[in-house]
């Protein structure tokens, strides 16, 4: 366990998450014990795996070791402490010879993943110690921020496990992580002051579950917890086995119609084409029946549906409003067709603020047609304050407000000072009592804003004005910050941040940017005339 965890800290070290640590990566050498972790090519994300996610030895031999922002249901990042997750799930089943979770159906253990705590080892095996099972069970933490954060502090806690062990036959507890601070204060992954706009989301639903339309848009200013109260979504998806997927509109790309909407499809069908043959078929069956002879409309824009139902015969030409129907109909009765009583559909568009008249007009028509659609839950996001009552964005809701579609609206305000206080406790994982000043100024000059909460302590922290004392306690002088030149915006923490990287970088992220939200190293490569080695160093 330490020599796997000595290595993992290594991989950490270069600036590279493994994304795929299970025992098959793993080489013994039996005579010595010595570790070696292969094959950090891996996926990071279930969904861009190879196997196939029904296929019995991939739910056995890789499912079971995926941290839960790794099962690729909805949006969460993937972070160095997910491969940790993983390590903790090895040596759980080391030290009780069975798995934390294990089911036959890939959903099952994706839901375990997500939900369920497992038993603490100590407690299925009781001759293990406490202090170790406590150790296992900080590496299964659910919340990426509060399991280990480096392998280099998981090594020291096992060496201390080890030669106490050694030297008295047992181990006693102590506070785990506390003699290596490498980590950084991460983003919260803990939703707090959100519990009624939480409950909307789910209660709306059960509702499509139930067999429902039901579309909710959801405002408020950037950084202010909109994508996170979606993940919320998250355990109740799964549980009814259905789908989620998700598109962004960019600032830079309004002239494209639909680029969102594509997007979103794009990722639904990959998310398809890594199910069984069994799966594949029945999609491609009830796709086909869907899409009849106008397949081509959609295989067009959106090539990984080629791939699934395979070369479709050319269309007919017409002029450029029956064209435009007939897009709109074929494009219904296929997202009629992904979303069904066995597997609902939730689709989220992001960032609508930025949405491109064609797309307004293709979710008026969902909205119109809503009875069309029982299974479908249309989430959609957007900057309030960038949304005035001209904006086609506007008139959507009005019209659904004026014709009884359903539509629910949730305004997001900043948090209240006590939620402040609550994410400043969390984040740094000590009483309120302690953090209550540093809470207080952090809660003042954020207004509220959740995302300027955790980005203030970061900036504190990487300013060495919020540092670890000899104990492991975190420590400031708030004279010191008070006297600082800390950015007052969320805009000018991002700035510094940005302002602090290596020139070559600072101009290569300016081509990214350009290229919108997502982007590949290949093409950036070309663009830049550097070798795909060079770009992936820089970034």
């Amino acid at each position: 366990a330490t020599r796997l965890a000595r290595a993992l800290a290594s991989v950490h070290e270069a600036g590279i998450i493994h994304g795929g640590v299970k025992p098959n990566n793993i080489l013994v050498m039996l005579s010595t014990l010595d570790v070696r972790l292969i094959d950090l090519l891996s996926a990071v994300d279930v969904r861009d795996v190879s196997h196939f996610i029904y296929d019995p030895s991939f739910i056995r031999d890789t499912l079971s070791y995926t941290s839960p922002e790794q099962t690729g249901r909805i949006n969460h990042r993937v972070v160095f402490s997910s491969d940790l997750y993983s390590l903790g799930v090895i040596f759980y089943e080391l030290l009780t010879g069975h798995l934390p979770f294990s089911a036959a159906d890939p959903l099952e253990l994706i839901h375990s993943h997500l939900a369920k705590d497992a038993p603490k080892v100590h407690e299925v095996t009781p001759n293990i110690p406490v202090a170790l099972g406590n150790v296992i069970a900080k590496m299964m933490l659910k919340q990426p921020e509060k399991r280990y954060q480096s392998g280099t502090g998981l090594y020291a806690d096992l060496v201390r496990c080890r030669d106490e062990f050694s030297a008295i036959g047992t181990i006693r507890e102590f506070p785990l992580e506390k003699t290596v601070h490498t980590h950084r204060v991460t983003f919260i992954s803990k939703m707090v002051g959100r519990d009624r706009e939480a409950q909307i989301i789910l209660s709306e639903y059960e509702q499509v579950a139930r067999a429902e339309f039901r579309a909710l848009f959801i405002s408020g200013l950037s950084g202010i917890g909109k994508t996170r109260l979606i993940q919320e979504l998250q355990k109740p998806i799964v549980k009814h086995r259905g789908y989620f997927t998700s598109g962004k509109f960019d600032v830079y790309q309004k002239n494209i119609p639909y680029s969102s909407l594509i997007q979103a499809l794009k990722n639904l069908m990959r998310t398809f084409l890594t199910e069984s043959d069994e799966r594949v078929a029945l999609w491609k069956n009830k796709i086909l029946k869907a899409v009849g002879k106008n397949g081509k409309v959609l295989t067009d824009v959106i090539p990984e549906l080629e791939v699934l139902i395979g070369p479709q015969p050319g269309v007919k030409a017409l002029p450029p409003v029956e064209s435009l129907n007939r897009f709109h109909d074929v494009f219904d009765r296929f997202l009629t067709c992904l979303a069904s009583e066995e597997n609902p559909l939730t689709l989220f568009i992001d960032d609508l603020q930025w949405c491109d008249v064609a797309s307004f007009d293709f979710l008026t028509n969902i909205l119109a047609n809503y009875k069309d659609h029982p299974f479908l839950f249309l989430l959609g996001a957007y900057r309030h304050n960038e949304v005035d009552s001209s904006h086609p964005l506007s008139k959507l809701v009005r019209n659904a407000k004026g014709c009884g579609w359903p539509l629910k609206e949730i305004r997001l305000e900043p948090l209240k000072p006590q939620y402040c206080h609550e994410m400043v406790s969390y984040i740094l994982d000590a009483p309120r009592a302690q953090t209550k000043t540093l809470a207080d100024f952090i809660g003042a000059l954020s207004e509220g804003n959740p995302l300027f909460v955790s980005e203030s302590l970061s900036y504190l922290h990487n300013e060495d004005l919020l540092f670890f004392d000899e104990d492991g306690q975190w420590r400031w002088d708030l004279n010191k910050i008070s006297q600082s030149r800390m950015p007052t915006t969320v805009v000018a923490l991002f700035s510094a941040k940005i302002q602090k990287l290596p020139p070559d970088l600072i101009a290569l992220l300016k081509y990214c940017a350009c290229l919108g939200n997502t982007f590949s190293p290949a093409e950036l490569a070309a663009l830049r005339d550097m070798t795909l080695l060079e770009t992936y160093e820089l970034l």
